[in-house]
């Protein structure tokens, strides 16, 4: 029966639930979990933002994702979400709640000081709306501000599911982390909730209702991934050779 409903309506009339056993395109099961209480150094910091065009309740909400980069004790590079949030917002609290979010400074912002970072560089959607945040965040922070902004145009990539296959490798080999401070799968302390929504918006996608938090995701990693900053272990060990390679032996300016 479930050969013959296919795994998405199998999941949903047989068992239950919005997705196939262990998620569609993107498994649960292949993000890693990262148990420790503080995040890992990272060495560089991405926000991606997806933006809403209207702040209407039938619309999607607008959704920023956090994404740290750093190495394993082998000198690999990894990627883990440090935070996400989706909301549907207007576009003057739009722009604040972003900037809030990427900063850390002194003001009462509101928002928990956990939930605020040092954000190297935000990329936006270069669509209609995404356009306009990024003008008006040009015009708050000024271009010098405390994070470069640059509009993304990911549908060069094709649509969304193609975007999503675009990345489905790093999940499943391992790259990707969420915050997970517990020990033996135990279930998420208080403060922890926006990992499940992640995940569940993640694992159902594409017959998810809401696909804003994915579409954030899929942004990002793209995003770090051309920049050279998710590489498989195998892509990471040729650059690394290739670089020993072509470094040559210094030579003095005069003989010695």
């Amino acid at each position: 029966l479930e050969r013959r409903l296919g795994p998405y309506a199998a999941a949903g009339q047989l068992q239950q639930a919005p997705a196939p056993r262990g998620g569609g395109i993107i498994k649960q099961e292949w993000w890693k979990h990262w148990t420790e209480p503080h995040f890992p150094t990272c060495e560089f910091v991405l926000a991606s933002l997806d933006t809403a065009y209207t702040e209407k309740t039938e619309n999607d909400a607008s959704a920023l994702s956090i994404w740290g980069t750093f190495r394993d004790l082998n000198g690999n590079p990894k990627v883990i979400l440090m935070y996400a949030w989706a909301e549907r917002l207007g576009f003057p609290d739009l722009v604040k709640k972003v900037i809030d979010t990427c900063t850390i400074d002194k003001r009462n912002t509101g928002i928990p000081r956990d939930k605020r970072f040092k954000v190297d560089r935000l990329v936006i959607e270069s669509k209609a709306s995404g356009i306009s945040v990024a003008q008006e965040l040009h015009r708050v922070i000024g271009f010098g501000g405390n994070f470069g902004i640059e509009l993304f145009n990911p549908t060069k990539m094709g649509d969304k599911v193609a975007r999503t296959y675009a990345v489905q490798h790093l999940f499943s080999e391992g790259l990707i982390y969420v915050p997970w401070p517990t020990k033996d799968g135990q279930e998420l302390p208080q403060g922890y909730a926006w990992v499940r929504e992640v995940l569940d918006e993640v694992s159902i996608f594409p017959r998810s209702a809401h696909d804003d938090r994915h579409d954030s995701m899929t942004q990002g990693l793209r995003w770090l991934r051309d920049c050279g900053f998710a590489l498989r272990t195998e892509e990471h060990s040729f650059s690394v050779e290739e670089e020993k390679m072509f470094r040559g032996r210094a030579v003095p300016l005069y003989p010695v």
